[in-house]
């Protein structure tokens, strides 16, 4: 699954309305773009509380969404955007709000580079929010791409975030290398996130912002009756019932939809595995007639969700995944997914390898990302309980099936 989406958190201040920000963020400008936005809310301690928003289509506005609430709503004391481009490049851009207004203090843009290191330009990802302008202290970088990344925006954006500088720098130099990582969720831009203490993903429910109700009225009204089986709609997706380890899900965009297929047993931050069938006819906005979508959700989705929304079905799908691709364009998150589902499974005995194998890799890796390293680690400690304490594994795959399915509002089946 290509990786085109973009993601903010706001941070907002002790006296902030968190309320007033989340409806700033479903209405105002560019009110039509991005045009698919979530979003959860969560603590981040002294009374400062953290909106993680999602965007998939119209993704590439976000930054502009987002920088008109921070200076709308006087509420939001810190942000942070991502955009990322898939192989096209990625990018972070911090704010702050003060007295002066919105500016940035630390922008990276992340180019796709050749093999030698050469840089590529490409007109389908390119740096956004050059107009916001820097904070004070605040210069360019001597790399192509370090638009605010100079010693004296690597200091403000630590303090701006309570974190050592040493930490920042650090970053600096492990993200260095940080376009082997495009195409894989959140890695361009992990070493910035680790160093800024922010989690790709928060816990807990999540909230749509956009499309907003009318979508899940319309569809629960002139689509799901009309389907074979049962389903339930919440505000930005629907699910067929019952909703086991694997969720059959309809989701839509604003161009078009997807039939999508969530092993739930996977942690959330696992985004790159949700194996989809394009859904032309699905998008975020309801239609006069409903038949066309009827037909594509009877021809395309069912059939994909009857043949391979299932445990067994999963597994298929990652060993297509991993069969016959050399190591080095294997998904480590594939290896995991196959090896989580053998747990599911009961084949205790083939996820122990798998989980091994996913290790050895990981263990080969010159200076992998922490992402990588944690994967990798969770890999090797549940290679070495499987053979005597298989089913407390299970156990715990299960519990994180249970939560997810809470958080996104659906009943245990």
């Amino acid at each position: 699954m290509a990786t085109f989406m973009g993601a903010a958190w706001l941070d907002v201040r002790p006296d902030g309305d968190v309320e007033a920000v989340l409806a700033d963020l479903r209405v105002g400008e560019p009110a039509d773009e991005p045009a698919s936005l979530s979003a959860t809310v969560g603590d981040v301690g002294e009374g400062w509380r953290r909106l993680t928003v999602h965007a998939d289509e119209g993704y590439e506005r976000l930054g502009d969404l987002v920088v008109g609430v921070v200076g709308r709503t006087g509420a939001v004391g810190r942000a942070l955007v991502v955009n990322d481009h898939d192989e096209y490049g990625a990018e972070h851009v911090a704010l702050i709000h003060d007295e002066t207004g919105v500016r940035r203090v630390h922008h990276v843009y992340v180019y796709p580079r050749t093999d030698d290191g050469q840089v590529l330009y490409d007109n389908d990802g390119m740096p956004s929010l050059t107009h916001v302008p820097a904070a004070a202290g605040a210069g360019p970088g001597s790399e192509p791409g370090q638009l605010l990344a100079d010693p004296g925006a690597q200091t403000a954006v630590a303090q701006l975030y309570g974190v050592p500088v040493e930490a920042v720098r650090a970053a600096a130099v492990r993200a260095a290398t940080a376009y082997d990582d495009l195409q894989v969720v959140a890695g361009p831009v992990a070493p910035w996130l680790d160093a800024l203490g922010i989690a790709w993903s928060s816990p807990g429910p999540q909230m749509n912002l956009r499309p907003g109700p009318v979508w899940q009225d319309w569809l629960r009204r002139e689509v799901l009756p009309r389907l074979p089986g049962q389903w339930i709609a919440r505000d930005f997706f629907a699910a067929r019932e019952p909703v086991t380890a694997v969720a059959c899900v309809l989701l839509p965009g604003r161009w078009r939809g997807y039939a999508l297929l969530r092993p739930l047993y996977v942690p959330k931050d696992y985004w790159t595995l949700q194996f989809v069938k394009d859904l032309n006819g699905l998008d975020n906005k309801p239609a006069a007639d409903p038949q066309p979508l009827l037909r594509e959700l009877t021809d395309v989705a069912v059939p994909f969700f009857d043949r391979h929304g299932h445990l067994d079905g999963v597994w298929q799908l990652c060993r297509g995944r991993i069969t016959g691709r050399p190591r080095s364009r294997i998904n480590p998150h594939d290896l995991n997914c196959r090896a989580a589902t053998e747990v599911m499974l009961g084949r205790y005995d083939a996820a122990a390898s798998s989980y091994a194998g996913l290790a050895t890799m990981v263990a080969a890796e010159h200076d992998p990302p922490d992402w990588l390293t944690d994967l990798g680690e969770q890999a090797r400690v549940r290679a070495g309980l499987l053979p005597n304490h298989g089913d407390a594994v299970c156990q715990a795959l299960i519990a994180t099936a249970d939560q997810q399915r809470a958080n996104l509002g659906l009943t245990r089946t």
